[in-house]
């Protein structure tokens, strides 16, 4: 369901996923077994091949890392427009970055 107006790039493609977790959640349901973040593998300076993780795998390490983070309370709660929770993320375009975010928004 796409909106009307080609200038509002709002739309919703799935019904219900309207956020960066349920799109993911809603993947991880429809697709656990195909592959989803990879990165190269260096051994000895030289690279090797890509070695990849499935919607599945990353959503468990999300979940383990979403738990570390509660538990160190790295997602403290801030005053903006209202209490919000926030966490700063510093890091090289890697598969870690996106589990991170994930788990941040969880």
């Amino acid at each position: 369901m796409h909106n009307k107006d080609e200038n509002d790039f709002k739309s919703i493609p799935y019904e219900g996923v309207d956020t960066i977790w349920r799109a993911f959640k809603y993947q991880v349901q429809r697709i656990p077994n195909e592959l989803f973040l990879g990165s190269r593998d260096y051994t000895k300076d030289e690279s090797g091949p890509y070695v990849w993780k499935t919607w599945q795998d990353v959503d468990t390490l999300v979940d383990c890392l979403a738990k570390g983070i509660h538990r160190l309370n790295l997602l403290p709660t801030i005053q903006n427009e209202g209490p919000q929770k926030f966490m700063g993320i510093l890091s090289k375009n890697r598969w870690e970055w996106t589990c991170t975010e994930l788990a941040s928004v969880r």
